[in-house]
């Protein structure tokens, strides 16, 4: 759900909005998806890794929808 969220929130091709529990995100730095999350900024930046798995989310939300 959380890939979804970040899914709908991406810009600037390799951000998506800093609304993810931190939890999740620590979850996702340990993976390699996200760089450090740690900081003022409100955004998150994608790895090349995690901006795949948030197209591939993208890709099966947008499906859904057209279903």
């Amino acid at each position: 759900m959380a890939l979804i969220v970040a899914a709908e929130t991406l810009h600037d091709e390799v951000r998506v909005w800093k609304t993810i529990d931190y939890s999740i995100t620590e979850r996702w730095q340990q993976l390699g998806w996200i760089e450090d999350p740690r900081g003022s900024a409100k955004s998150l930046v994608l790895t090349p890794e995690g901006l795949r798995r948030v197209q591939a989310a993208r890709d099966r939300l947008v499906k859904g929808r057209a279903a």
